[in-house]
C-alpha cells in the first residue's frame, strides 16, 4: 500500500484535522485543519443529522485537500461522541450544541465519500488510544479535556465502551445544585459544563460576575475588550499560564471536578496510568495537568499512589488521534481487530 493512499480524519467539536498516513515510514504526513462548522453555519442542514453530514462533507474537502484529489484506498475517521458497533454515532453534543439527534449512520455516510475505501469508524478518543496502544501500552485511561471531556480505558490493549455508550466521563453529573451550569448534551451539572475547554471558560465568566474586583485585577480585564462573552479558551490559557490568580483560582474549581473523575476510574479500575490529552489542556500546559493530578490524589483513597506520576500530558500532541488511526489500519489488515467504537 502505497503512503498516499491512507487518509486519516480526526472530526472535533471546535476543529477538523486531515492528514496522510505513511505505512512505511509509520508516521503521519503535515496536518491540515478547519473550524468545525458551527451548529447555524451550514444552510442546507435541515435538522441535526443533515449538519453532522455537512460536517463530515466539509472534513471530505478538507481531506481532498492533503490527498491532491487522489481516492484514498483506507481512511480512519474519529468522530467526537459514542459509536455504536455498527458504527452509528449515537450523539455528538460538542458539534451540535444542546442540538439532538437521531443515530447518525457515520459508516454508510463514509461509504458513500469514499467509495471502494477500507474504513475505520470510530469515536475520537478511541482512536487516540489505539495510538498508545500501538506503544505498547496494554492497562491505561485516555481523558481528553477539549471542547468538551470524554474518556476511554484500555485493558489488555482494548478499548471497554459497552455498546459504545462506554467512556463519557463528561456526562457524568457532579454538580447538583438547581443553578448548575448546563453541558453541551443539554444536560445539567455534567463534567464537561464544568471543566472543559467551554466549561472552564464559562467558569472563569462565572467567577468574573461574582467577584468583579477579582476581575478588573486580572490580565483578562487589561487586555480587552471587556465583555465577558469574548473570553475564549486561548485568553484563559495565556492567562493561566501567566500565574493570572483570579483565573488560577477559577481553574482550580475545575480541576477539582477532574479529580473527582480520574479518582474514580482510578478506583474502578485500577489503572495507573492516565494520559491526558485534547486542545484545550494541550494549551494550558504541564502545570495545569499537574494540578489536576493533584486534585485527583487529594478525590483519592490514599494507598501509596504517586499521581504526579500517574497523570501525563499526552506525548503524542494534538496529532495523536490521526496518528492511532493510521497505526490500527495498517497494523490491523482488514481492521477486523479494530472495533467501530
Amino acid at each position: 500500500m502505497s503512503a498516499a493512499s491512507v487518509l486519516v480524519i480526526e472530526v472535533g467539536g471546535t476543529t477538523l484535522r486531515a492528514a496522510r498516513f505513511d505505512p512505511l515510514a509509520a508516521h503521519l504526513g503535515p496536518v491540515r485543519t478547519r473550524s468545525t462548522p458551527a451548529p447555524d453555519a451550514l444552510a442546507d442542514a435541515a435538522d441535526a443529522n443533515d449538519h453532522l453530514a455537512g460536517v463530515l462533507a466539509v472534513a471530505a474537502e478538507l481531506a481532498a485537500e492533503v490527498l491532491g484529489g487522489d481516492p484514498p484506498d483506507a481512511v480512519g475517521v474519529g468522530f467526537p461522541g459514542p459509536v455504536g458497533p455498527d458504527g452509528r454515532v449515537l450523539a455528538s453534543p460538542t458539534i451540535l450544541r444542546h442540538g439532538g439527534a437521531a443515530p447518525f449512520d457515520l459508516v454508510s455516510a463514509c461509504a458513500a465519500t469514499w467509495p471502494g475505501a477500507r474504513l475505520l469508524c470510530v469515536n475520537d478518543l478511541t482512536a487516540a488510544g489505539l495510538a498508545h496502544v500501538s506503544d505498547g501500552l496494554r492497562d491505561f485511561v485516555i481523558i481528553t479535556i477539549g471542547s468538551g471531556i470524554g474518556h476511554k480505558v484500555f485493558l489488555d490493549g482494548r478499548v471497554r465502551v459497552g455498546f459504545g455508550r462506554g467512556g463519557e466521563i463528561g456526562h457524568l453529573r457532579l454538580d447538583l445544585s438547581p443553578n448548575a451550569p448546563r453541558c453541551d448534551c443539554g444536560g445539567v451539572g455534567h463534567l464537561g459544563g464544568l471543566a472543559s475547554g467551554r466549561g472552564t471558560v464559562a467558569m472563569v465568566r462565572r467567577h468574573a460576575q461574582l467577584d468583579p474586583a477579582a476581575y478588573r485585577a486580572s490580565v483578562l480585564s487589561s487586555r480587552g475588550p471587556h465583555d465577558l462573552e469574548e473570553l475564549d479558551g486561548a485568553a484563559v490559557a495565556m492567562a493561566f499560564i501567566s500565574g493570572d490568580d483570579f483565573v488560577r483560582s477559577a481553574v482550580a474549581v475545575s480541576q477539582e471536578y477532574l479529580g473527582q473523575a480520574l479518582a474514580a476510574l482510578h478506583l474502578d479500575t485500577g489503572v495507573e496510568d492516565i494520559i491526558i490529552t485534547g486542545g484545550f489542556a494541550f494549551g494550558m500546559g504541564e502545570d495545569y495537568v499537574m494540578g489536576i493530578a493533584a486534585a485527583g490524589g487529594r478525590c483519592s483513597w490514599a494507598l501509596g499512589q504517586d499521581w504526579a506520576r500517574m497523570v501525563r500530558l499526552d506525548p503524542h500532541g494534538e496529532g495523536v488521534a490521526l496518528l492511532g488511526l493510521g497505526r490500527a489500519l495498517t497494523e490491523s489488515p482488514g481492521s477486523g481487530a479494530v472495533p467501530r467504537r
